[in-house]
């Protein structure tokens, strides 16, 4: 059985961090694949059980089991993971473009990525496992973590000022057009793009995708509306657009989703903000 813990950071990282989260399973003979859904965040990873295996396709082909502590980057498609063993993970879900404060590349260098974490971030973390591994309680993992990263934390520049707030903007204002979004900032459009790119990884428009596509799955766990009312209800101009968006996103069909049970996306789907 696997069980699924979130934590509030300290008040001081809360414009960047969205919540640490545990995540423990037992060994399964036959662990069943599951669906990792874009969101638009990165997160930083440290596996104190076996690692677990993740996949570009559901048919195990490319895979890779990634050792000790990562950066999972935002992600433009459908990922895939499988338990290797028994796990136990340690994870911080950055906000979208929180961990460009404290990076040392391009949040857009990081799309479709895992990669060690000392490559993203300072080198010093590379140290944090071991540290966090004396800790025996996940509340003292916590604590120790939200001090470790404040001490790589840098200042917000202008321009991801900029780009939170349009990121808020975009999360709250269902349909709001690009031009109406260069205008709250007082950027022309491709110095807005620049700047997310910079600090969220992907385009506004990109990003507007995500947060619609994931309006519309929350859509279907919440209420019994038909597939048809949530794809226009959520702005999609019709149902191969959906649909499209679904296949990328999601790797399937939304009636075949539906039919199928998914642990890990349903904690974060019930558990994370849009």
């Amino acid at each position: 059985m696997i069980t699924y813990t979130q934590y509030k950071p300290a008040e001081a990282l809360a414009h960047l961090i969205e919540c640490y989260w545990v995540c423990r399973a037992p060994a399964m003979t036959m662990s069943p694949l599951e669906r990792l859904i874009p969101g638009g965040r990165a997160e930083l990873i440290f596996y104190f059980g076996n690692a677990m295996q993740f996949l570009l396709s559901d048919d195990l082909l490319p895979g890779s089991i990634v050792p000790d502590t990562f950066i999972m980057g935002q992600r433009s498609h459908i990922y895939y993971t499988r338990q290797n063993g028994a796990t136990d993970l340690l994870g911080v879900r950055f906000k979208p473009g929180g961990i460009s404060l404290l990076a040392k590349m391009p949040a857009a260098d990081m799309l479709n990525k895992i990669v060690p974490a000392g490559e993203v971030l300072d080198m010093a973390v590379e140290n944090w496992k071991a540290r966090l591994l004396e800790k025996k309680k996940d509340a003292e993992r916590i604590y120790l973590l939200d001090q470790l990263i404040t001490q790589i934390l840098k200042v917000p520049t202008n321009e991801w000022l900029a780009c939170n707030k349009t990121v808020e903007t975009i999360r709250h204002k269902d349909h709001i057009t690009v031009n109406a979004l260069c205008n709250e900032n007082e950027f022309y459009y491709k110095k807005l793009e620049r700047a997310f790119l910079q600090n969220i990884g992907y385009t506004p428009k990109y990003y507007q995708r995500i947060v619609r596509f994931n309006k519309a799955i929350r859509q279907m766990q919440a209420n019994q509306n038909s597939l048809t009312s949530i794809c226009y209800d959520c702005g999609y101009y019709d149902q191969s657009h959906f649909i499209k968006d679904f296949r990328q996103f999601a790797g399937t069909r939304p009636k075949q989703f539906q039919a199928e049970n998914h642990t890990i996306a349903d904690f974060l789907i019930h558990h994370q903000a849009v």
